[in-house]
């Protein structure tokens, strides 16, 4: 089970990283201003889920998910490796698993079944499995207060790997 950890803030820049010159253009080199710990780097390259593939540009609020059990660089700023950015200029957004019966299973959220999901694919195709044991990223407005916080999503993309 992968345990992933978001990131808020405002993009300050980004650079292109050249390791060689077959890579070059390739993986990118994200700097942003997060709302919490500061300064942050993040790579990002072809394996990177950017959420309805908008084009990411300085002044940007973004929210980007990177996986906590992966290795990082003991370096100040820290540098992690970006899994999945997101636009959060309107939504809040989750990254993770859920049990069948739609609580996280860090116990964080819990997906509201009042209305009919809408659930997809990465690449925006009809998702029509089950939930439970997929990785998944949450788009909602809202959540309540309670523990675990319901949520109302306004749309979920399902990540078919585990």
């Amino acid at each position: 089970m992968n345990a992933y950890i978001s990131v808020s803030g405002i993009v300050a820049r980004i650079e292109p990283v050249i390791p060689t010159q077959a890579d070059y253009g390739c993986t990118l080199n994200l700097t942003l201003r997060s709302f919490s710990q500061g300064e942050i780097n993040f790579t990002m390259n072809g394996e990177t889920y950017v959420v309805d593939n908008f084009p990411i540009n300085p002044g940007d609020r973004v929210t980007i998910f990177y996986d906590a059990n992966a290795p990082v660089p003991l370096i100040y700023p820290p540098q992690y490796k970006a899994v999945a950015v997101a636009n959060s200029s309107y939504y809040n957004y989750y990254l993770g698993e859920f049990y069948n019966n739609f609580v996280s299973t860090d116990g964080r959220f819990q997906i509201s079944n009042s209305a009919p999901l809408n659930m997809i694919l990465p690449n925006g195709q009809t998702f029509y499995g089950a939930l439970a044991g997929n990785t998944v990223l949450v788009e909602y407005t809202a959540a309540t207060r309670s523990i675990p916080a319901q949520i109302q999503p306004d749309r979920i993309i399902v990540f078919c790997y585990h």
